[in-house]
């Protein structure tokens, strides 16, 4: 898929309704700080927001995100996690590639890959994302078990700094390398 194409869907109001309930619906249920004010404003103005995203995209040379400010609640006694507060319709337009690409690409995920798949059936109509806890982290158990029946030995990692630290380039450059055989 060219990026000229990319940028029709961008624009499609179906794909910009989809990221605007995804993106209230994890600002509620997923983030960890919500400005109540910003809930209710945005419930209430979905399609004038919609129609105002429509024309900040319709130069997307011209579009600039809007600020977005870093917060650091408590991870643990010792350390803190870094979150980023995303303005809404940012976060809108952000769903709305994530939406596209995660429908370019996620067929061609391995069956090993447990974490954050498309949501199927009814969840996807409120989520991006199946539930993590109910889906994924038992899959992923499950697959455990058979590998501790065919292996000697199991590795554990942890990657939770691992998109902080990779080059963003190497993987735009991947993406790109990805999307352009489709």
């Amino acid at each position: 898929m060219d990026h000229t194409r990319l940028l029709n869907r961008l624009h499609s109001r179906k794909i910009l309704n989809r990221a605007f309930d995804y993106a209230l619906y994890d600002r509620i249920k997923h983030d960890y700080y919500y400005d109540y004010f910003e809930i209710e404003y945005v419930s209430k103005n979905k399609e004038k927001i919609l129609d105002e995203i429509l024309i900040e995209l319709e130069d997307v040379d011209s579009y600039t995100q809007r600020p977005a400010y870093a917060y650091y609640p408590p991870k643990t006694d010792l350390c803190y996690r870094r979150m980023v507060y995303i303005p809404f319709k940012d976060l809108i337009i952000r769903y709305a590639f994530v939406i596209i690409l995660a429908d370019l690409l996620d067929n061609d995920l391995s069956p090993n890959c447990f974490a954050n798949r498309k949501a199927k059936g009814e969840q996807s109509k409120i989520s991006l994302l199946e539930d993590f806890a109910k889906n994924s982290w038992p899959n992923f158990c499950e697959w455990q078990r058979g590998c501790v029946e065919k292996y000697d030995v199991l590795l554990r990692t942890d990657i939770t700094s691992f998109y902080d630290s990779i080059s963003h380039d190497y993987l735009v450059a991947e993406i790109c390398n990805e999307l352009s055989g489709i």
